[in-house]
């Protein structure tokens, strides 16, 4: 099997509309669950039912200080307004963190295609800046 590919921080600003600051050469080589992320591994919670809670019960309990949480967001999986059961859900875990966002659909993802973040829905692009100044907020850097 082949080693799967790295990317740099800066690669991952790039792609996603980020402004990065520190080391943009620091290689990403693998995903991790929050708990079991090490060096060089980017932690990511989604698709799991509880991943979210376990998580900002995780980070609220102050048992991994290294971690920052800005905030929860929620990425609707299909168009129009969330089932009653996943805003429920998204309401009690969000309680438990700084922020709760609601990222609207974006049709061209479904099929994997790329979208730049001018080209996103207004509300998409209001969650990205929210997003970005509360991540800046929490590493104790300026909102801008």
């Amino acid at each position: 099997m082949s080693p799967l590919p790295s990317h740099t921080l800066a690669d991952l600003a790039e792609r996603f509309g980020l402004r990065l600051r520190g080391d943009g050469g620091r290689r990403i080589g693998g995903v991790a669950t929050l708990a079991n992320a090490g060096a060089g591994q980017l932690a990511f919670l989604s698709n799991g039912r509880y991943a979210a809670q376990l998580a900002a019960t995780e980070w609220a309990s102050g048992s991994i200080p290294e971690v920052h949480v800005a905030g929860l967001v929620v990425l609707a999986d299909a168009p129009g307004r969330l089932p009653k059961e996943i805003r429920e859900f998204a309401r009690v875990v969000g309680g438990g963190v700084p922020h709760l966002w609601h990222f609207p659909w974006i049709e061209a993802w479904r099929f994997d295609h790329d979208v730049l973040p001018e080209e996103l829905p207004k509300e998409a692009r209001t969650v990205l800046d929210q997003v970005r100044i509360a991540i800046n907020t929490a590493a104790g850097l300026p909102a801008n």
